[in-house]
């Protein structure tokens, strides 16, 4: 299931068209990759502000759901991006059942300028095994 923004591709000229269609394909299969279970992206600006593109998620949420979800995105992605710096971000500590959930974020850059960041909510056993896939994003992305 995809939602797609719309105000990031009537202002950002490079997101728009067949290179949205791309780029969303990346990231898809990016988050496939990884294990990720959701995932968002965002165009950011000259000034680090981020403007959603789309964001990934498997279950028919309702669109107060998926707006709680870019929230909490974008919370954890605009220090990365104003900082420019990627990070692996724990957001659920893991369990004997279950690992722990990290927010992978990965920017994009065009030239030295950074264009885009995407962010990947995957389960990971440590924050080794959070930055592994965070490499992997950066192989596929």
């Amino acid at each position: 299931m995809i939602y797609a923004a719309t105000g990031a591709r009537a202002t950002l000229p490079f997101f728009h068209g067949d290179r949205m269609h791309w780029f969303y394909q990346r990231v898809y299969s990016a988050a496939a990759c990884v294990g990720g279970t959701e995932a968002a992206a965002f165009a950011v600006g000259p000034t680090g502000a981020l403007s959603e593109l789309f964001h990934i998620r498997p279950d028919e949420a309702s669109a107060e759901q998926r707006g709680k979800a870019i929230a909490a995105f974008k919370d954890l992605v605009a220090p990365c991006a104003q900082d420019n710096r990627e990070d692996v971000l724990e957001i659920e500590p893991g369990s004997a059942e279950r690992p722990a959930q990290y927010c992978l974020v990965r920017l994009i850059r065009r030239g030295l300028h950074v264009t885009a960041a995407v962010a990947v909510i995957a389960r990971c056993r440590d924050d080794d095994h959070a930055l592994e896939r965070l490499g992997i994003l950066r192989k596929v992305l």
